[in-house]
């Protein structure tokens, strides 16, 4: 994959557990470089998926955990190179956004030739969000939920519950799996003068269901 990808791993833990960390991690990880990672340089998977598991030994740090705030960082990354404007009129709600996700792909397709990018696509299921996440490299689902928590946090201000309903490999039953229920709000009974009318609002966070659907995306 693009070194973007890779260079995003390493700011993410420059900031937050410092150089000599990075070092061992890449020293376990057998990456035997000086300086950073090239951004538009294609390095092998197997670089990336290294550090991820290196970072996991020696963090002590869970590999979904350490994948969700990757992907926080990574988005932080991308406002920061120059595409904050295109990230925002990429749709004014979670939604609207992760539906236009793959013309932003296309579209950076052509300045990373090569690039390998996932897929998504939205549905409903029962009035709930599902979105399904189409990729040939295993095991990132938790790098989408970070991403997907950043965006709807930096650019809707909601926050979004994100549970994965299926992940690649899993068998897949005859009738497509469902979400899972959402408990209804609570209706409040405010203490208000009669001619008054009270609003209710809800501020649970907006829950997004994943399924990690196992064609490949078209690349």
């Amino acid at each position: 994959m693009y070194g973007f990808v890779n260079y995003a791993l390493e700011l993410l833990v420059l900031k937050n557990f410092g150089t000599n960390i990075w070092e061992q991690i890449k020293k376990q990880a057998q990456v035997n470089m000086e300086g950073q990672f090239l951004v538009r340089q294609i390095y092998e998977d197997d670089i990336t998926y290294n550090l991820i598991e290196a970072a996991v030994d020696i963090l002590n740090i869970p590999a979904g955990d350490i994948l969700e705030l990757f992907g926080k960082t990574f988005f932080e990354f991308c406002q920061d190179s120059g595409y904050d404007k295109i990230l925002q009129v990429l749709g004014a709600t979670p939604r609207d956004f992760l539906q236009n996700l793959d013309a932003l792909h296309d579209h950076l397709g052509t300045l990373y030739p090569g690039m390998r990018a996932p897929s998504f696509r939205c549905t409903e299921t029962d009035g709930q969000l599902v979105l399904h996440y189409y990729s040939e490299r295993p095991g990132l689902e938790h790098i989408v939920i970070g991403i997907v928590k950043a965006v709807a946090s930096k650019l809707h201000g909601v926050d979004v519950e994100i549970k994965i309903i299926r992940r690649k490999g899993d068998p897949i039953d005859d009738k497509p799996k469902s979400a899972p229920p959402v408990q209804p709000v609570p209706t409040p009974i405010p203490v208000v003068p009669a001619a008054a009318t009270p609003t209710v609002v809800d501020n649970r966070p907006v829950p997004i269901f994943i399924s990690a659907d196992p064609a490949a995306a078209e690349l």
